[in-house]
C-alpha cells in the first residue's frame, strides 16, 4: 500500500494477486503492484474507495444504507456486508446493475447525519493499437505488428495487467515496405595474402547488388551504386614478417682438396638471412631451396701421379735388413713435385721394404762384417751389444 505497509487482513496468491479480507476504512487507499524481470520492471496501480458513515466507532445512532434511494434490504441480488458495527459497507458490485449511487445515513434523537459514494463498474478488453514501425526499409523481409491495448469500458487505455486473466488474442502481422531496395556495395572476406613473408597483397570480390521486393539479389553494373559511395578496393597491400633466404659466396674459380684425377671438391659457406642482413635460424628457410655447399670441379692442380724412384741398397748384407726408396706426388704437364695431399685421392706406393740376402750364420767359422755400418759401431763402442756384435763379428773381434 502507498505510504505504508500492507494491512494484517491482506493475503498475496501465488499468481501476483493481492487479497483484502474484513476490509475496514483503514484499507482506503491506493495499490501499487511492481513486477521485475531480467529485461526490466512495470507498475500498476489501484485506488480502492470504501463508503463509510461519518461517525465515530462508539457512536450509539442507528444507521441506514440505501442504494439508488432504495434500502438495500430490499436490492434483488445484492450481497453486502455491514461491518464495524454498521459503519463500513462491503458490497459485491460484480455485476453492472450494481452500480450507482451508495448512501448512508445515521441518526439518533438529536442529530442526523449522511454520506454517499458512486460506484461504476468497469470492464475491461484487449483491442488493436496502431500498426508498429517496419522491421525493413526495402526488400521482401520487412514485417509489421499492430500492438494490443488494453481498455476499460469507457475507452480509457489501462495498464496491461488489468487484462491479465483475459485471453489475448493473436498478434497481428503484415509485410510493409516490399519494394526494391536502392543497389550497394557488397563487399566479400579479402584472400589470404599473396606471399608468406615480406610484402604481397590481398583481394577481394567487390560487386553491385540490389535486393528486390521478390527476395532475389540482382548484380548490376557498377554505375548504378555510383551514388551510394566510393567503391571498395578489391586489393590493398599485406605486410609479413620480413623474408628469409638462403645466402652464400658464388663458386669462383675450383679450390678445394682433390679427390681424383683433374677432379676437386669445393666447399663454401651457406647461411640463412633476412633480406635485412640479419641472421635466421635455418628452419626459417627453406630446406628446399637450400643452394649446395659442396661440389667436384674440374682443377688442373690435380692433375697429379705418385712417382717412385730406384730403391736404395739393402742396409744388411746379410740377414734380414731393410732398402728404402723415393715417393714422391709429381704434377704431370710440368713433372715438378708438389705435397702428398694432391695425391691423397691415390693409394701412396710404399717408400720401404725388407731385403733377404744370404744367410748370417757363422758357425763354421767365418767371422765378417754383414753391415757396412761397423766402422761407426766400433766407434761409438757398442760392440757389447749382442746385436752388433753378430752384424760386425769381424770388427768387433780386433778390439
Amino acid at each position: 500500500m502507498r505510504g505504508g505497509l500492507l494491512g494484517g487482513n491482506s493475503v498475496v496468491l501465488q499468481n501476483g494477486s493481492l487479497v483484502l479480507k474484513n476490509v475496514t476504512l483503514a484499507n482506503h487507499g491506493t495499490y501499487d503492484c511492481i513486477a521485475t524481470n531480467e529485461i526490466g520492471q512495470t507498475t500498476a496501480s489501484t485506488l480502492l474507495k470504501l463508503a463509510g458513515c461519518p461517525v465515530s466507532a462508539k457512536h450509539k445512532m442507528t444507521i441506514s444504507w440505501y442504494f439508488r434511494n432504495q434500502s438495500i434490504h430490499t436490492v434483488p441480488g445484492l450481497k453486502y456486508k455491514l461491518l464495524a458495527r454498521g459503519r463500513v459497507l462491503e458490497v459485491n458490485t460484480a455485476f453492472k446493475k450494481l452500480a450507482g449511487q451508495y448512501k448512508c445515513l445515521a441518526s439518533n434523537d438529536t442529530q442526523l447525519l449522511s454520506a454517499s459514494v458512486n460506484v461504476s463498474f468497469l470492464d475491461f478488453m484487449w483491442v488493436p493499437g496502431n500498426w508498429g514501425a517496419c522491421t525493413a526499409t526495402c526488400g521482401n523481409t520487412g514485417v509489421q505488428q499492430r500492438k494490443l491495448l488494453c481498455l476499460n469500458t469507457n475507452g480509457i487505455e489501462m495498464n496491461e495487467s488489468a487484462c491479465y486473466e483475459l485471453p489475448k488474442p493473436p498478434l497481428l502481422t503484415e509485410p510493409c515496405n516490399t519494394q526494391d531496395c536502392p543497389a550497394r556495395w557488397v563487399v566479400m572476406s579479402l584472400s589470404e595474402c599473396s606471399v608468406s613473408c615480406g610484402k604481397g597483397i590481398r583481394q577481394r570480390r567487390v560487386t553491385c547488388d540490389q535486393l528486390t521486393a521478390t527476395g532475389t539479389v540482382r548484380t548490376l553494373p557498377p554505375v548504378y551504386c555510383a551514388d551510394s559511395r566510393e567503391q571498395p578496393a578489391e586489393v590493398e597491400d599485406c605486410l609479413l614478417q620480413p623474408c628469409a633466404r638462403w645466402n652464400g659466396p658464388a663458386w669462383g674459380q675450383c679450390s678445394g682438396r682433390c679427390v681424383g684425377q683433374n677432379v676437386a671438391v669445393q666447399h663454401r659457406q651457406i647461411v640463412c638471412q633476412y633480406t635485412n642482413g640479419t641472421s635466421a635460424t635455418e628452419i626459417t628457410c627453406d630446406k628446399i631451396k637450400r643452394p649446395a655447399s659442396a661440389r667436384r670441379c674440374k682443377s688442373s692442380k690435380c692433375n697429379v701421379e705418385w712417382r717412385t724412384g730406384p730403391w736404395r741398397q739393402c742396409a744388411a748384407t746379410c740377414g734380414i735388413g731393410f732398402q728404402s726408396r723415393r715417393v714422391a706426388c709429381i704434377h704431370k704437364r710440368n713433372n715438378e713435385t708438389v705435397a702428398d695431399q694432391y695425391c691423397g685421392w691415390k693409394k701412396r706406393p710404399t717408400t720401404w721394404q725388407r731385403c733377404n740376402l744370404t744367410s748370417c750364420d757363422t758357425s763354421e767359422g767365418g767371422c765378417m762384417d754383414t753391415t757396412r755400418y761397423c766402422a761407426l759401431v766400433k766407434r761409438l763402442r757398442l760392440c757389447h751389444l749382442n746385436t752388433y756384435k753378430q752384424r760386425c763379428c769381424e770388427s768387433c773381434r780386433m778390439l
